[in-house]
């Protein structure tokens, strides 16, 4: 029996863009989370560190998840403005919540860390290769 191709095209995209909306939601949580008074917070490297990764692996799965040549500037730009963006809205989102406040230097580190993740995921084999891993795939060739 041969798969539909309009079933196998649907479960493609949501493998592809599950992950994104996963993240994308669970950035968007934590922004609008209650932490106390921003007195509270703390300017440190760690949550540099964190906007630098989380936003890193967005933009890998944003530009996983489109179609069209790795290599073009299109696709490239396309994925670093939708993550920038959203970097932006996460700040503007945390300025406007009691007790957090939006730090441009975080919206820097999203956005380096976007560009890092789309160098990443185009010019390292092996960073690609752990991404595009799946167990049945792999129990499924095996045979």
């Amino acid at each position: 029996m041969k798969p539909d191709p309009e079933h196998t095209s649907y479960l493609r995209a949501l493998r592809q863009w599950a992950p994104v909306i996963a993240l994308a939601g669970i950035i968007l949580f934590l922004a609008t989370a209650q932490v106390g008074h921003a007195s509270e917070l703390r300017l440190t490297f760690h949550d540099k560190v964190d906007h630098f990764f989380f936003y890193g692996f967005l933009a890998t799965l944003v530009f996983r998840g489109l179609s069209g040549d790795a290599n073009s500037m299109s696709r490239w730009l396309f994925t670093f403005a939708v993550v920038a963006s959203f970097g932006l809205l996460d700040e503007i989102l945390q300025h406007f919540n009691p007790g957090r406040q939006g730090d441009p230097l975080d919206w820097l580190a999203d956005c380096i860390g976007a560009l890092t993740g789309i160098f990443a995921y185009r010019c390292t084999t092996v960073y690609r290769q752990l991404l595009e891993f799946s167990p049945l795939n792999w129990i499924w060739h095996k045979r």
